[in-house]
C-alpha cells in the first residue's frame, strides 16, 4: 500500500506430493478487515492450481477465516495450558523420582507397549532437562511417568512431552501433582498436548484452557481439495 508491505504469505508447492502448504500468513493490524488476506490466499491458490490436489495449513487462531474460503478442519492438535502464578496449587501425595539411564529398565517394564514413545521423549530432554524426567509412585506403588522440557522460547513455560498413568484418574492426578512441582520451581505456565477428550474435560475443571500463547497453541489442521 503506497510502497509499504502490509501483508505477506509464505507457502510452498510440493508437486511430487500433490500438495501445497501455507506456512504463514500475516496482515498488518492497520490493514486488517480489508480482504487483503483473501487476496493473498487467492493468489497462492492460483499459483498452485493445476499442480497439486490439495492445499494444507495449520492455524492457532484463524480457523474461521479459512472456513470462509472453503477450507475444512481435518484434525485438531489440542494443546492445553494452565497459568500457575497467583494460583492456589494443592499439594499432592504423589511422589516423584528422577529417571536416569541407570533405572530405565523398571520404567520400560511398567510402560510395556508405551515404552517407545516414552524413550523418544526421554532422550530428547535428557541432556538439557534431565530433572523433568520423572516416575511417580502413590502409596509406594508405581503410578505413572511424566517427561517435560522447558519451552525453547521462554523458561516460564514447561511443556509436558509425555505422560502416562495407570488409568484416567491416575493420569489426572499425575498432572495435578506435576502442576504443584512446576509451581514450586517458579514456572508461570505448564502445558500439554492431548487428544483425550475425557482428560481435557477433567483438566478444564482444574483451570486448564485452550492454549493461545505466542509460543504454544492449539493447532487446527485445514485442507482444501479440488482447486
Amino acid at each position: 500500500d503506497g510502497g509499504a508491505i502490509v501483508g505477506y504469505l509464505v507457502g510452498s508447492v510440493r508437486e511430487e506430493d500433490g500438495e501445497a502448504v501455507i506456512h504463514w500468513i500475516g496482515i498488518h493490524p492497520s490493514h486488517q478487515r480489508r480482504r487483503i488476506g483473501s487476496v493473498l490466499m487467492s493468489a497462492f491458490e492460483n499459483a498452485a492450481r493445476g499442480r497439486v490436489r490439495r492445499i494444507l495449513t495449520g492455524t492457532p487462531f484463524a480457523k474461521g477465516f479459512y472456513e470462509k474460503l472453503g477450507y475444512k478442519c481435518t484434525h485438531i492438535e489440542h494443546r492445553l495450558v494452565k497459568e500457575l502464578i497467583g494460583k492456589s496449587i494443592a499439594k499432592s501425595d504423589v511422589k516423584f523420582e528422577v529417571i536416569d539411564v541407570d533405572n530405565l529398565d523398571p520404567i520400560i517394564s511398567f510402560l510395556g507397549e508405551e515404552a517407545p514413545k516414552f524413550l523418544r521423549a526421554f532422550f530428547e530432554a535428557y541432556e538439557d532437562d534431565s530433572d523433568k524426567l520423572l516416575s511417580a509412585t502413590f502409596k509406594g506403588k508405581p503410578f505413572g511417568v511424566i517427561t517435560a522440557k522447558t519451552n525453547r522460547w521462554t523458561r516460564e513455560l514447561i511443556e509436558v512431552t509425555y505422560f502416562h498413568g495407570v488409568d484416567l484418574q491416575a493420569t489426572h492426578a499425575l498432572l495435578k501433582a506435576f502442576e504443584a512441582k512446576c509451581s514450586s520451581k517458579g514456572a508461570r505456565w505448564v502445558g500439554i498436548s492431548t487428544d483425550d477428550q475425557e482428560l481435557i474435560t477433567l483438566l478444564a475443571k482444574d483451570g486448564w484452557v485452550d492454549a493461545k500463547l505466542p509460543m504454544f497453541w492449539t493447532r487446527y489442521h485445514m485442507e482444501k481439495k479440488d482447486l
